[in-house]
């Protein structure tokens, strides 16, 4: 025999710290000392040799190993999580002092990540948990730098999101005291309101009542003259700072009162020395004064005017509580010449008679048969007959009469008294062999036949005569028709428009319906069905109306091809309705060709609008989801054998592109080989995937051999397939050498293995049986 020492050097202790760490950061594993540290894959992990210090460098699972002199080793897999996905931070500004603050976000989020806001350093709220779409951390009132910390609820990484805001807070004008107001009389020129003070850069608006009143005033540094201002109400100002556009309402207010001045003065104008006449004033309690008293006399109280020499005087009447008052200027004339006017009244047709002195007062002394206006002279005739006209100025001594005679004209006319523009109306009298005539062609005709043809607006008067008798006459009133219709004359199906008219006052109507429909008072038009030619109408109360054509065009055909599309990739869209333009509203979302073709840059939405050349249009919202991140695991595997993989983002489908290769778990990432070859393995969520290759390996062949051997026998274990290591599992039992021959050493169960250069293996269980030694005497 010979003999050989073999040192055996013991392992170094497990690995300490923790397995994982995240991209861009770094963590510290120890041991008991004197050993070397080293990566398995530097670009995914780096280690300092001397010290443990293990940095992140990429996503994806790196082993750290730990020799000492000796070369005995022990490993550490770590594991090297993603960061989170960068977002810029939106929102911020300024608003006014006392305002509701501005809105702070972010532009994207992704799940199973949470996000804090902080303020100059400090945690502003609750962290918000990412949804996949840009995210709101609501109105902040509080000045400062804003900042966003994303933490990966599962990996614990932390990343700084992309930019800052900032929110300040304009200060409010500064305050001053509105003045001026007061009360003043109806008609007058109105008072004052002003300011006590004023800022440059400011711009103050008077209201009254809630609403602006005159032009906006820019501050001077100096008080302020709003100038005269007659609108009764209460008055207030607001100041808004050009800048800033930050608003506050000054100091008060003050009220402006307008009280009512007395109605005109009533009566006659006129009267004669020694005569008297009676003024009469409608309004509240006041007395009459009257100058020069020289001229005449006026009683305080009842108005009763008592002429003294010819001249002019004014008379005055004044309310008793507010001092407003109304004058009226009476002559004092001589005696009046006699009446001029015709002698002759045809019924129903005013005459205005006059005197050569003004200002007196007219009375009939038969008004059944002539009525007359007491002060201007106007008579018309009644009924047939005669009558005294009487003009006076006071007393019976300043009277003049004359005697007029009222003939009939032919039967009344009959038929409508209004027309429009343009239209025509017909005119009847039961009296035969008579003459048509109006008193205006310019607005309205009449033909020999009673037919009135509207010209202009306006009211001609249609006479109907026999000879050179009187005539019967009928007032014909010509209504304007509406001015043009004004708004767009096109409209899409689907969408409004307003039409307008300047003639205030019509009600709006379309035809057909099946085409358009328009609510009646606002004339807002809206567009329905394939489209075509709809008439518009505006009709005033007058019943007089104008049309206008408007074209309904359709809508193109709905957005096709998917709206779902993932970053870096591409969807095209399409319409079924040609000749159309693409456009988008989120250019940092999306970029979109002239063709349709949608390219996702960064998870979020975009609105994207196929217009046609009528301006007709159809929008659809394009969704763009992140991509997961690279899939941590992958590699080979023996046919039969199970590999686990994952993904730092949560909640995605696993599937497997050969499951006749390999199968996965769909939720769980568990990869199960099924036959040799390679398969891809798809990790997908939201629509959007990554994948890995697995390369599955055959196992060899079953061993054959027997299942049992007694201690100090031994068997053979044969496997087709060669090239394999044989390998005891327990060699204090059983023993295997390198061509498959087992000795029994000891009773038990030995599982024999044999495995090939890839690693893969298969295994008999073998029973070593005792032998029983032989009972009795050996001798």
């Amino acid at each position: 025999s010979t003999t050989a020492t073999i040192t055996v050097n013991p392992l170094p202790g497990a690995i300490g710290g923790t397995n994982k760490v995240c991209v861009g950061n770094c963590i510290s594993l120890i041991d008991a000392g004197g050993g070397t540290w080293s990566s398995s894959a530097p670009a995914i992990a780096t280690v300092v040799p001397a010290s443990g210090n293990v940095c992140g460098v990429s996503t994806g699972l790196a082993t750290i190993t730990y020799t000492l002199a000796t070369g005995c080793y022990i490993t550490k897999p770590v594991t090297v999580n993603p960061l989170p996905t960068a977002f810029v931070i939106t929102g911020g500004g300024a608003y006014c002092a006392g305002g509701t603050g501005v809105d702070v976000g972010l532009s994207g989020s992704t799940l199973g990540v949470l996000y804090q806001l902080y303020v100059g350093g400090v945690v502003s709220g609750t962290p918000v948990p990412g949804t996949g779409s840009p995210l709101d951390f609501g109105i902040h009132t509080a000045a400062g730098v804003y900042t966003v910390i994303a933490t990966n609820s599962v990996t614990g990484c932390v990343k700084t999101m992309t930019g800052t805001v900032t929110i300040s807070i304009n200060p409010l004008p500064t305050l001053y005291t509105v003045t001026g107001g007061g009360s003043y009389c109806s008609g007058g020129t109105g008072l004052h309101v002003g300011l006590s003070g004023s800022t440059t850069g400011v711009s103050y608006q008077l209201m009254v009542g809630g609403v602006a009143v005159g032009g906006i005033v820019s501050g001077t540094g100096s008080p302020l003259d709003f100038g005269f201002q007659t609108a009764a109400g209460v008055y207030t100002v607001v100041a808004t700072n050009t800048v800033t556009t930050c608003s506050q309402t000054m100091t008060g207010s003050v009220t402006i009162v307008v009280n009512p001045s007395p109605i005109p003065i009533g009566g006659p104008t006129a009267l004669c020395p020694g005569t008297s006449i009676t003024l009469f004033e409608l309004g509240t309690a006041g007395i009459y004064n009257c100058t020069p008293v020289t001229t005449a006399s006026v009683n305080p109280t009842s108005g009763v005017l008592t002429g003294i020499i010819t001249g002019t005087v004014t008379v005055t009447y004044t309310f008793s509580g507010t001092g407003c008052s109304v004058s009226e200027i009476v002559t004092v004339s001589p005696v009046p010449g006699p009446i001029i006017g015709p002698s002759i009244l045809c019924e129903g047709i005013p005459i205005t008679y006059t005197d050569a002195v003004t200002g007196g007062t007219w009375t009939s002394s038969a008004t059944a048969t002539v009525n007359i206006a007491s002060f201007t002279g106007t008579a018309s005739g009644i009924t047939t007959g005669t009558a005294t006209i009487t003009y006076s100025l006071g007393g019976t001594s300043c009277t003049v009469t004359k005697l007029v005679t009222v003939n009939s004209g032919p039967a009344a006319i009959l038929g409508p008294n209004t027309v429009c523009a343009g239209n025509t109306i017909s005119l009847t009298d039961a009296t035969p062999g008579g003459t048509w005539t109006s008193s205006t062609s310019a607005t309205g005709t009449i033909s020999t036949t009673g037919v009135v043809a509207g010209i202009a607006a306006g009211t001609t008067t249609i006479s109907y005569a026999i000879g050179a008798g009187c005539p019967s006459i009928h007032a014909v009133t010509v209504n304007p028709l509406p001015l043009a219709i004004g708004g767009p004359s096109a409209v899409c199906s689907g969408s409004s428009v307003t039409e307008t008219d300047a003639s205030a006052g019509g009600v709006w109507s379309v035809a057909p319906g099946t085409i358009a429909s328009i609510i009646p008072a606002s004339g807002v038009l809206t567009g329905s069905g394939p489209g075509g030619t709809a008439t518009v109408t505006y009709t005033l109360g007058t019943g007089c109306l104008i049309t206008r054509p408007v074209t309904v065009n359709p809508l193109p055909s709905a957005i096709g091809g998917s709206l779902t599309v993932c970053v870096g990739l591409t969807t095209t869209l399409t319409d079924a309705t040609p000749g159309g333009t693409w456009s988008h509203t989120t250019p940092s979302v999306a970029s979109l060709s002239a063709t349709g073709l949608e390219s996702g840059l960064t998870t979020g939405t975009d609105t994207v609008t196929y217009t046609l050349p009528t301006g007709c249009k159809i929008t659809g919202v394009v969704t763009v989801n992140s991509v997961p991140t690279a899939i941590v695991g992958g590699g080979t595997i023996c046919v039969g054998a199970t590999l686990s993989l994952s993904d730092p983002i949560p909640g995605g489908t696993w599937s497997s592109v050969s499951p006749s290769v390999a199968t996965v778990g769909s939720s769980t990432g568990l990869v199960t080989g099924e036959s040799a070859g390679t398969s891809t393995i798809l990790y997908s969520s939201g629509g959007c995937g990554t994948s890995v290759t697995v390369t599955v390996i055959a196992a060899p062949a079953a061993m054959s051999g027997p299942s049992n051997v007694c201690v100090g026998s031994t068997i053979t274990m044969t496997d087709p397939t060669t090239g394999g290591t044989w390998a005891s599992g327990a060699p204090s039992l059983g023993s295997v050498s390198a061509a498959g021959v087992v000795t029994g050493i000891a009773s038990g169960t030995v599982i024999i293995s044999y495995t090939l250069y890839t690693g893969c293996s298969v295994i008999l269980p073998v029973v070593i049986n005792p032998i029983t030694p032989i009972e009795g005497t050996p001798a």
